[in-house]
Formats: structure tokens, sequence, C-alpha cells
């Protein structure tokens, strides 16, 4: 399965030209992302599970500072 994050990419550009920091959270900074992989913007959530707005499904292992793609990790 691919696991595609374009659409948030783009949001996460957009941001960063109106956030310095792109966060005020530490642990959501730019040099802490795995640019390409990780999920930047969630569109839905119910539980531990949340979607990002590019249709990939997570489970959230750790409540909301790590979650993990549901098909590698």
């Amino acid at each position: 399965m691919s696991h595609d994050v374009t659409r948030s990419l783009e949001l996460y550009k957009k941001a960063g030209e109106r956030i310095p920091g792109w966060t005020q959270l530490i642990s959501r900074r730019a040099d802490r992302v795995a640019n390409g992989v990780s999920p930047l913007y969630v569109a839905r959530s119910k539980g531990a599970r949340f979607v990002d707005v590019d249709g990939n499904e997570y489970i959230d292992w750790i409540r909301a500072l790590g979650a993990r793609c549901r098909w590698c990790c």
C-alpha cells in the first residue's frame, strides 16, 4: 500500500509561511517530522484512530505524541 502525504505537505508549507516554527509544541516542530512520511494534518478521528487529509489511517498508540501508520508500524 502506498503512503502519500502530498496534501498534508502542501498545508504544512502554507502553515510555515504564517506560523513561526510551524507550531508552539516542541514535539511537533519541523525538525521532528519524518518529512514525506508523517501525518501532518488530521481530517477526522474517532477514539484512537485518525485519518489525515490525504486519506491515510493511523492508530494513535501513545495518545497524540507519535501515532503509527496502520500499514507499517
